[in-house]
């Protein structure tokens, strides 16, 4: 199954706009590190990529914990098994370069209440 037209054009206008202008990168680059820098008090290695995944063990935990985030405000998903290997459960966070650091730090910190 091939993309849709409408997806292409949105990856074609998003690298557009990449090339057009570097700074929304360099501020997502910046988020990312802020995540990172915050999340290893937590839970030893964050990639630096902006979707990062934080794992919690068991469907219950996991849901749980994504309940208690969602209704802070903060938008992520849970991951459970079977979808991954039972005991590979985890929290998805998407960081985007519109998250304000104050979003970031309250996030990592509310995360490292539930870790």
């Amino acid at each position: 199954t091939a993309m849709s037209f409408p997806q292409l054009f949105v990856i074609k206008a998003g690298y557009y706009l990449l090339r057009k202008d570097r700074k929304v990168a360099e501020v997502l680059q910046q988020k990312c590190a802020l995540f990172a820098k915050e999340m290893r008090l937590a839970q030893g290695n964050i990639l630096f990529s902006p979707i990062q995944a934080v794992k919690i063990t068991g469907n219950t935990a996991v849901d749980q914990a994504a309940i208690t985030l969602i209704k802070a405000g903060f938008d992520v998903r849970p991951i459970k098994s079977p979808s991954v290997p039972k005991g590979g459960e985890r929290l998805r966070i998407c960081i985007h370069a519109f998250n304000t650091d104050k979003e970031i730090i309250d996030l990592t910190r509310l995360l490292q209440t539930i870790l």
